[in-house]
């Protein structure tokens, strides 16, 4: 290669700004949550969302469009703001209407050009994110559920995928589940004693991205959307009999009101909670 030019000095105006948005359910049907990224601690700046209606007075309605920004409130009084995004709410729980939801688990991250890879084996993950993008008016809620970034401890591999998904988790509820390549290590609980996660141990999902969970550290949840609940269930954490995550695989499966929410999802990264031959000593399907 040639030398032919050298650019001025290049700087972030602030690089500490609060960026790259994840939308996700709260704990009940009618509430939206926003996780971000931002260089500020909380001993720093307070963190804070600005909403409201496009064009409205801040009051809550189904099918609704909203705007938001992320803020920081410094403790000398001034503010630094994030760009303005945009969501739109869903219908009301049990809405007779039409959804379109997104699932697919093992996606991983790449780049376009390879400079700041340091294993690229998921480039056609480039290829789902166009998917999605041009597809993204057509799209109400993602499901990745598990095996998200193949990270696997290189934590600045998490805010170069957070920055691929941007112009989908920004927009729409983009809710994830845990899979080995997130939890599985030696000795932290994890059900499959493998070196999968690099030893991430599940920190990293679950402080990157909100889920409605009870414990956050199970990682297991159930979310109501319009006319489906979707109840999602951690495959590296103990699923057997009369264990705490098989009681909440029954209370979710029989709980749901199936004339108001016709469909019922269960969902799981992994197929080795259907059979694990000698590990479980029976097969379970």
């Amino acid at each position: 290669p040639k030398l032919v030019a050298v650019s001025n000095m290049v700087a972030f105006v602030n690089p500490n700004a609060p960026v790259y948005p994840r939308l996700a359910q709260g704990k009940v049907g009618n509430e939206m949550t926003v996780t971000w990224t931002s260089g500020y601690g909380i001993d720093e700046a307070e963190p804070f969302v600005e909403w409201g209606p496009k064009g409205g007075a801040q009051v809550r309605s189904p099918t609704g469009a909203y705007t938001y920004k992320l803020g920081h409130s410094f403790f000398n009084g001034t503010f630094i703001w994030s760009q303005e995004y945009w969501f739109r709410a869903s219908p009301y729980l049990g809405q007779n209407s039409l959804q379109h939801v997104i699932i697919f688990g093992d996606m991983g991250k790449g780049e376009a050009d390879g400079s700041f890879e340091f294993e690229d084996f998921q480039p056609a993950s480039l290829n789902t994110t166009k998917q999605l993008i041009e597809d993204l008016n057509d799209i109400d809620i993602v499901f990745h559920i598990g095996d998200i970034v193949y990270a696997m401890g290189y934590i600045a591999q998490w805010d170069q995928f957070i920055a691929q998904i941007e112009p989908i988790a920004s927009t729409k509820p983009y809710m994830i589940g845990s899979g080995n390549h997130e939890c599985d290590w030696p000795g932290t609980g994890s059900f499959y004693q493998n070196m999968d996660s690099g030893g991430e141990c599940g920190v990293l999902a679950e402080n990157k991205f909100y889920v409605p969970a009870e414990n956050r550290a199970n990682f297991w949840y159930s979310t109501d959307y319009v006319m489906f609940q979707f109840c999602l269930a951690h495959t590296e954490l103990n699923w057997r009999g009369r264990s705490e995550q098989y009681k909440f695989i029954e209370n979710c499966l029989a709980s749901v009101d199936r004339q108001r929410q016709p469909w019922l999802i269960f969902l799981a990264q992994s197929t080795r909670l259907f059979f694990c031959g000698l590990l479980c000593g029976r097969r379970v399907i």
